[in-house]
């Protein structure tokens, strides 16, 4: 057994995992990192003689870290190979992908490229919009973890890469960002409808938005029911003037995204 695991994910989920994983492997020292100070914090001592295990983070493991790492590093990514990098499930739903799914690979330099040694889907049906999906994303992730987390935690244990390879249209947090604002005086039913379906839940990654004059409308979600008082409302779905007060707290963990949809407002 592998005496030390340095586990990366949400801080939301690192109380679930801890109780699970520290209850099956007692004598095995899980680090549970959230963020990349506490990432970049890690002793070369600690890193000499660990595995590292990412599971749905957007942070990035460096070189020099990934090179220090003893027992190799492994990544949980919430999406088929076919889709490599950001918002991945967003992505499949603007485009109408059938299917969905988990990658585990090994860790390389390059985001979403090294290895892969298993993957898990589901199907996503017509009816899906982004919280359904999400839902069948997490069983397939838990369950394809449980199928490997004993091979994981322990050294001797070998993962043999598939011969599958990772899609070539990796999207960035910039692809995000420009593909989540559109041209009020231009867009049909079917293709608002697809952008509110892929984007219009997930606030804390982008903001479904538009700019009509000297102002910017933004969709909510929260807000679709009569309670509210649009002030634009476009096939059907309501957006309302966003200032900066209204960007969501979550996305002033990406500077540059929030960054620059401050910098749409005051232009």
């Amino acid at each position: 057994m592998i005496n030390s695991i340095v586990f990366i994910c949400n801080k939301v989920w690192s109380g679930t995992f801890h109780s699970v994983l520290s209850a099956d492997f007692p004598e095995t020292i899980i680090t549970f990192i959230d963020n990349k100070e506490q990432l970049n914090n890690l002793s070369n001592d600690l890193l000499s003689k660990c595995r590292l295990i990412a599971f749905f983070t957007d942070i990035i493991v460096p070189k020099q870290i990934l090179e220090k790492v003893r027992f190799q590093s492994f990544n949980f990514h919430p999406s088929t190979p076919k889709r490599p990098g950001w918002a991945p499930l967003n992505y499949a739903l603007l485009e109408g992908d059938r299917t969905s799914g988990v990658t585990l690979s090994l860790m390389v330099e390059k985001i979403d490229a090294g290895p892969i040694i298993d993957l898990q889907s589901f199907v996503i049906d017509q009816s899906d919009d982004y919280i359904k999906a999400n839902n069948k994303l997490f069983e397939c992730a838990f369950a394809l973890f449980r199928k490997h987390r004993d091979t994981l935690f322990f050294e001797k244990k070998i993962l043999t890469p598939l011969p599958i390879q990772w899609g070539k249209h990796f999207k960035t947090q910039r692809d995000l960002f420009e593909d989540t604002v559109f041209d009020p005086t231009d867009i049909s039913k079917t293709r608002i409808d697809q952008l509110v379906k892929a984007f219009g839940q997930t606030p804390e990654l982008c903001l479904l938005r538009f700019k009509s004059s000297l102002d910017t409308f933004y969709y909510d979600h929260t807000k679709q029911n009569n309670e509210y008082k649009a002030d634009v409302i476009l096939h059907g779905h309501k957006f309302f003037k966003l200032n900066r007060a209204y960007i969501p707290f979550t996305l002033k963990s990406s500077p540059r995204f929030y960054d620059a949809l401050v910098e749409s407002l005051e232009s």
